[in-house]
C-alpha cells in the first residue's frame, strides 16, 4: 500500500470526523437559526469527506484482490 495515499484517506477520515462533530455542537445551539443551518452543512459534508477517506482506504487494502469472491 501507498504510505502518500493511505496517509491522506486518514486526514480525510479525520476531517470529515471533525467537521461532523462540530456540525453536531452547532446544531444543538436551538436558538440561533443560522448555526442550525451551518451545522446541517458541516454535518453533511463531513460524513460525505468521511466516506471519501474511507473508500481511498478501502481501495488500498483490496487494490489487487477482486471484491466478488
Amino acid at each position: 500500500m501507498r504510505l502518500k495515499v493511505m496517509f491522506f484517506a486518514s486526514l480525510l477520515l479525520i476531517a470529515g470526523l471533525t467537521m461532523f462533530c462540530y456540525g453536531t455542537s452547532m446544531t444543538n445551539q436551538v436558538m440561533n437559526p443560522e448555526s442550525l443551518i451551518s451545522g446541517t452543512y458541516l454535518v453533511v459534508i463531513g460524513i460525505f469527506v468521511g466516506i471519501a477517506g474511507f473508500l481511498m482506504l478501502l481501495l488500498q487494502m483490496f487494490q489487487r484482490q477482486s471484491l466478488a469472491y
